[in-house]
């Protein structure tokens, strides 16, 4: 944890690629967990997929675990991981070793969103749609007589 328990100082708690670079491996868990292996220098830690809805449902997790339980295996987890995902470059150490399954999931989300801006801001009613369609029409329409043209020359 990266809070002693006796002071309250903050202990540094190194980064993934900090891990990496002093020879830890990474492999996934198949259960919600971050176990530590000292002697095979190995974090086995729980694979995650990243959507767009994953913070909210982690701090809502989060939030029932301190209500309800005793046992706070998923509030540790996810301070664990805090304190080690600090760059870029941890992410893509995850990511190889199969921990994050992030990328496809990020582009689709940027997908979604893109589209969700163009339907709120540009496409908010059906005349909108209409006139693109028409003027996509036209800019064929005219590609194929500028072609036609030329042909006849």
């Amino acid at each position: 944890m990266p809070m002693s328990r006796g002071r309250g100082k903050i202990k540094h708690t190194p980064t993934v690629t900090d891990l990496q670079a002093g020879g830890f491996r990474f492999k996934a868990a198949k259960c919600v967990s971050v176990k530590i292996d000292y002697w095979k220098s190995e974090l086995k830690m729980s694979p995650i997929v990243v959507r767009e809805w994953t913070e909210c449902f982690f701090r809502n997790l989060i939030a029932f675990e301190h209500c309800h339980k005793e046992d706070k295996r998923i509030s540790s987890y996810i301070i664990v991981m805090d304190s080690i995902i600090d760059t870029a470059k941890d992410v893509e150490v995850l990511e190889k070793c199969k921990h994050y399954k992030f990328n496809v999931v990020w582009w689709k989300a940027t997908c979604h969103k893109w589209k969700k801006i163009l339907d709120q801001h540009y496409f908010g009613n059906p005349w909108s749609v209409i006139s693109v369609i028409a003027a996509a029409i036209l800019l064929v329409l005219t590609f194929i007589q500028a072609v036609c043209s030329i042909l006849s020359l």
